[in-house]
């Protein structure tokens, strides 16, 4: 029993770490939460860090135990890509299109409800299969290092909870500490940040559009 709590506790700490870190690297959720959290809608950057967080538990909880053979069919990722690309392009559009709206003050962008917030960021994790690529070398790589030690759903369940913790951990002191920075930012500027982040988004949006037509090419 002993034993198994050190395991346990070993893996929660490792997981907490690991996905703290993997959500470092700037991606399209980060780029949504810091525009968001900028704009001063806090409570709706937080939203949708939740949800894509929620995504990536269950995209977790798929590659722990196995149940990723529906992704092996090129046209579920090509789909996926697709409805990414959408997603985000929508978002770029919306975000240019509210910064160049001269009589619509900067800090009145707020979203009347929240649940769509979070589905927002649900759909962002939700439509790129590279994070089901993620999970499954993270799992895999988790257990070649020992800090899995066996199979155990408990461990398992664990493993993937407080990587997602790490994850959220991360997304929520980005949007807190550039929400408290926006103080200090002109209005002028965080203009110029709102447009430099709609391009940003459209970028991802292109390559993941891109990359789905080439997918669709293949199985054609």
């Amino acid at each position: 029993m002993i034993l198994f709590c050190k395991y346990l506790i070993i893996i929660a700490v490792f997981a907490f770490l690991i996905g703290f870190l993997v959500a470092v690297p700037i991606g399209a959720v980060q780029i949504e939460v810091a525009k968001r959290a900028i704009n001063g809608n806090l409570k709706s950057a937080y939203m949708v860090a939740l949800g894509s967080v929620c995504s990536d538990v269950i995209y977790g909880l798929f590659a722990s135990f196995s149940i990723t053979s529906f992704l092996d069919d090129e046209r579920v990722k090509a789909a996926l890509l697709f409805g990414s690309g959408v997603l985000l392009a929508v978002l770029s559009i919306l975000t240019f299109k509210d910064v160049i709206k001269k009589n619509v003050p900067l800090p009145q962008f707020k979203l009347k409800t929240h649940h769509m917030s979070i589905i927002t960021g649900f759909t962002m994790s939700f439509t790129n299969p590279l994070m089901i690529v993620f999970w499954i070398v993270y799992v895999q790589f988790s257990y070649d290092i020992g800090v899995i030690p066996y199979y155990e759903p408990i461990f398992l369940l664990t493993f993937v909870l407080f990587s997602g913790l790490g994850l959220l951990t991360y997304l929520l002191l980005v949007a807190k500490i550039l929400h408290h920075a926006r103080k200090s930012f002109s209005k002028e500027f965080i203009k110029k940040i709102n447009i430099v982040l709609s391009f940003i988004l459209a970028g991802f949006s292109v390559y993941f559009l891109i990359r789905s037509l080439q997918l669709f090419k293949q199985v054609m």
